[in-house]
């Protein structure tokens, strides 16, 4: 499954971009790769605004002229890209920017989440990062919070990782938290060298999925 760098200029351009006539969403790209109907993809999302370069999955849709693409977004990956939305549209407000640019690897994985000492809940893992992820779960934890999770990795290791919460989407169907990883983590460093030994080997679609 190759990548496919998708980088657009502000919030704007991205927008102008994407088409929601289909429920999954669509996104036009402009690309010198050989694409044919119906390939799965990853399309790797990236704007100013956007904290982190986000890979998504998708399916080529239609191919146009001059060597532009349409791209269907996986639905498994729609909490994805309603974020990058909710973020290109001023939905989502994102600080700390500067310090978050991880390259993102699409999840759906069970992970347990330790909330202080509080007993273990089971969420679920999404675009796991070097530096951190979203995590779907009742019941979100503040913002400034710790935890430590137990994420799967790439070939189906357990890796427990401690971070933070670094922001909270409580006003949604789907509510959840954006966790930062403590960079000085020992279990964030082993996460950080499996996903970039899978990132530079093209193994993308050995990752979680």
């Amino acid at each position: 499954m190759r990548v496919l760098r998708l980088s657009f200029s502000s919030s704007e351009d991205f927008l102008s971009h994407y088409s929601d006539q289909v429920p999954e969403g669509l996104i036009f790209c402009w690309t010198r790769a050989d694409l044919e109907p119906k390939e799965q993809v990853l399309a790797e999302l990236d704007f100013p605004d956007l904290p982190n370069q986000m890979l998504v999955r998708a399916e080529v849709e239609a191919i146009g002229a001059e060597k532009g693409a349409w791209l269907r977004f996986d639905f498994d990956d729609r909490t994805s890209v309603e974020f990058a939305l909710g973020v290109a549209r001023g939905d989502i407000e994102i600080s700390e920017k500067k310090e978050r640019r991880h390259e993102r690897f699409p999840s759906d994985k069970s992970t347990k989440i330790q909330v202080a000492e509080e007993p273990q809940v089971v969420g679920t893992a999404e675009d796991v990062s070097a530096g951190g992820a979203f995590v779907r779960m009742d019941d979100p934890p503040a913002e400034g919070t710790p935890v430590r999770l137990e994420l799967e990795g790439p070939t189906g290791e357990m890796v427990e990782v401690i971070g933070e919460v670094a922001w909270v989407r409580d006003n949604h169907s789907d509510p959840g938290v954006g966790i930062r990883f403590d960079r000085a983590d020992e279990g964030t460093k082993r996460l950080r060298t499996m996903l970039r030994r899978y990132r530079e080997t093209g193994e993308l679609d050995s990752l979680p999925n």
